[in-house]
């Protein structure tokens, strides 16, 4: 992407997502790089998406195409900055812990489904 495309994609983020206290400003070059990593892993939206930021002015869409939207949000909220200020990593797994109390607690709940065992249901 060019200069002129990564300036219409982070104006066009800030449309959709505007600025807030709480999130970080995000700069052109480095969200330029975002939008880059987003486009890596779906190349298949590069050339649409290429060819709906070669518009100078974002006021001339007329509606934002789906696959604009999907690119522009995905690259911000995957920014490391903003995944942090959020306070949520999708791409981390997450065990809540459970004490001695709750995970006998669970087993007693759970064991007549234990005793019985998997039960398979054929779909039709």
């Amino acid at each position: 992407m060019d200069t002129s495309q990564v300036r219409v994609a982070n104006l066009l983020r800030r449309k959709l997502i505007p600025d807030s206290p709480s999130m970080p400003e995000i700069e052109d070059d480095e969200f330029g790089r975002d939008v880059e990593r987003v486009l890596e892993l779906r190349p298949d939206l590069e050339t649409t998406v290429a060819r709906q930021l070669a518009a100078d002015d974002i006021s001339s869409h007329d509606g934002i195409p789906a696959e604009l939207v999907f690119v522009v949000a995905a690259a911000y909220y995957t920014n490391p900055r903003v995944d942090g200020a959020l306070g949520y990593s999708a791409g981390q797994r997450r065990t809540a812990p459970l004490d001695e109390h709750s995970t006998a607690e669970l087993r007693q709940r759970l064991s007549s489904v234990i005793a019985r065992g998997p039960l398979y249901v054929p779909t039709p």
